[in-house]
């Protein structure tokens, strides 16, 4: 079921593209793609899944969760989750895109409709780019849930090692920050990105390292569209910088 559900959400995505009448929509899809499988990008994953693997394969996950579960869940931080889990449903924010992506003449269109329909087709990009790589990783980690047992990674035992409702909810919310200049209003969309992924932990559906690699996901497919349409604004990257007797790599992040 999650996979059918994951593949209507791609293809809804694919299907809501054909129909933009925009003609340079398909070769910013193909930067897009270009931009996310970087040898760049390679650096972030591995230093995040690497982070996913010591809190995953130790008891970090594991008393992460009974801390919260014992000393902050209620019956109030249910009520919240069950709302924001909405954030997270793939079937909701393909219907919610594909309407505005139609929006607008074009991405010259500074009006209100103009940016709805900018933000609706760069949150589609996001979805057709990291979608397959989120599916494939779920199971290349192979975790259960919280439920399930423990959060040790086991390859192709199960999918639950990447969130997908933390990826699914966190799109919209940082490909909107990417497009204000407001610091106070792209922060507030920063926090409210994880707030899909919380429910999941909330709900006992998923541990930490899954909630944050799903997140985590998600800001590098909004970072790779965000890199196609400003080439020249990244907002964080690694470089090598030579050093005496060898080589250190330095991270920079522009907010």
């Amino acid at each position: 079921m999650k996979i059918f559900l994951s593949a209507v959400l791609l293809l809804s995505c694919v299907a809501a593209v054909s129909a933009v009448e925009s003609p340079d929509l398909w070769q910013r899809i193909k930067q897009d793609h270009v931009n996310y499988y970087s040898l760049q990008n390679a650096a972030y994953f591995g230093a995040s899944f690497g982070l996913g693997a010591v809190l995953a394969n130790g008891d970090t996950d594991e008393d992460i969760q009974q801390w919260y579960l014992d000393d902050i869940h209620s019956d109030g931080t249910d009520d919240a989750a069950k709302i924001v889990k909405n954030f997270g449903e793939g079937i909701l924010l393909a219907g919610v895109v594909g309407a505005t992506a139609f929006l607008g003449d074009g991405d010259n269109d500074d009006s209100a409709l103009g940016n709805m329909g900018v933000w609706g087709r760069r949150t589609m990009r996001a979805i057709i780019v990291g979608t397959p790589s989120m599916l494939i990783m779920q199971r290349a980690t192979g975790a259960g849930r919280p439920v399930e047992g423990g959060s040790a990674w086991n390859f192709w035992d199960d999918s639950n090692g990447v969130s997908g409702h933390s990826f699914v909810g966190a799109l919209s919310f940082l490909t909107a920050a990417e497009m204000t200049d407001s610091k106070p209003l792209k922060y507030t969309l920063y926090v409210a990105s994880t707030f899909a992924g919380w429910s999941r932990l909330n709900d006992d559906k998923h541990y930490a390292s899954q909630v944050f690699l799903g997140w985590f996901m998600a800001w590098r497919s909004v970072q790779a569209v965000s890199q196609s349409d400003s080439p020249d604004e990244r907002a964080a990257h690694f470089d090598l910088l030579p050093l005496h007797g060898g080589a250190a790599l330095a991270f920079d992040y522009r907010f």
